[in-house]
């Protein structure tokens, strides 16, 4: 996919706001020192132009990026360790988001129905992750056109603040989109986490006579640091879209309800020895037993409707960052109760996978 990046820099919030450290938690100390990625695809209807020229779009866009950002200061900033260590802090400096203007060759026609996320990997901007963590911007935007006159949103937002009101990402990119719409915000972030604050010391005295030594057992998952997997890592990995109609997702809950009525827990507990033994005897689907597999549900996350002022995007899709099994539950396009579950696999497994995934689904729903 040919991707040209026209012009790159910092957009500072539109006014001065607070300086200083802003707290982490505990919780913010052991997250993922990565980025949040999500695409909006949005399409000019039918043969009309837009009503703004391109340039005036940018314009706009980056001027409600640095509006948001007074209110949303945080992602302005920038994350550092505390005195040379291991823990983080959040340096608020208003140093700004980075803003990337690219040009795609391809129309938007070609990604077909989005379900395939070939080529997204070029439609969000990327970060750097071999420089000093102090250089990384917590908030990434990048504006892609594409030939047939619509563009691609995609955003990058640190995992480390994209908490930081709950909502986290999806309340800022809310707020964004309601500014460039010329609307009022509507509901401030609450950044005082004071309660919240990490130690900067331990209160237990080092002992000189410890010796660290550390084993896991059964060793720490591929996806947090375990085991030797250099091998699995240089697989190709592909990703797909799953859907589930509404009907499908209603019966499934009826099932899933049903099961537990009593003994709950018990009856949880051995589907899931009973799933873990079918998929373990079958070794040529993934590895047997492999844990590592990552699900994040966006069901209740305003993820879809991000209006900047030009309509609704036609499709809104997560990133994938390409690990194997990096699994994300979202609602489906249309609003109708449909599912959509993005599913990241090694390109072998893939086929394996969602025989296995429907197969699942049409004996729950038959049960029930």
């Amino acid at each position: 996919m040919g991707v040209k990046i026209k012009a790159s820099y910092l957009a500072p919030p539109a006014e001065p706001t607070w300086h200083g450290i802003h707290p982490l938690s505990e919780s913010d100390q052991i997250g993922m020192v990565t980025h949040v990625h999500i695409i909006h695809f949005y399409r000019k209807v039918g043969c009309r132009d837009w009503p703004n020229p391109p340039d005036e779009i940018i314009g706009i866009i980056k001027d409600s990026l640095s509006r948001a950002l007074v209110p949303f200061y945080p992602l302005a900033g920038r994350l550092r360790r505390v005195d040379g260590g291991g823990k983080l802090e959040l340096e608020c400096n208003a140093k700004g988001v980075e803003f990337i203007e690219a040009e795609s060759s391809q129309l938007m026609s070609d990604f077909g129905d989005f379900s395939s996320f070939k080529g997204f990997e070029d439609l969000f901007p990327r970060v750097d992750y071999s420089k000093p963590i102090q250089d990384h911007p917590l908030c990434l935007v990048q504006l892609t056109w594409f030939r047939c006159g619509g563009f691609a949103l995609g955003t990058a937002i640190s995992h480390i603040v994209a908490d930081m009101d709950g909502l986290g990402a999806t309340h800022f990119l809310c707020e964004w989109a309601r500014l460039a719409h010329g609307d009022p915000l509507e509901a401030s972030p609450c950044i005082d986490r004071t309660v919240l604050h990490a130690r900067r010391k331990t209160l237990i005295e080092k002992s000189p006579n410890v010796l660290r030594h550390i084993d896991f057992f059964p060793p720490l998952p591929t996806l947090m640091g375990g085991g030797d997997n250099s091998k699995e890592q240089n697989k190709e990995i592909i990703a797909k879209v799953l859907t589930l109609t509404k009907s499908q997702v209603d019966m499934l809950k009826m099932a899933a309800n049903r099961e537990t009525q009593h003994d709950g827990a018990k009856k949880v507990s051995e589907s899931c020895q009973d799933q873990g033994s079918e998929v373990s005897i079958e070794d040529d689907f993934l590895m047997a037993g492999n844990p590592n597999v990552m699900v994040s549900s966006w069901l209740n996350l305003p993820v879809r409707g991000m209006d900047f002022g030009w309509g609704k995007e036609i499709c809104m899709a997560p990133a994938t960052h390409y690990f194997d099994a990096d699994i994300v539950i979202l609602p489906g396009y249309v609003e109708d109760g449909s599912v959509v579950v993005f599913v990241a696999l090694q390109v072998a497994h893939m086929e394996k996978f969602k025989k296995s995934f429907y197969k699942d689904i049409e004996l729950f729903v038959g049960h029930s």
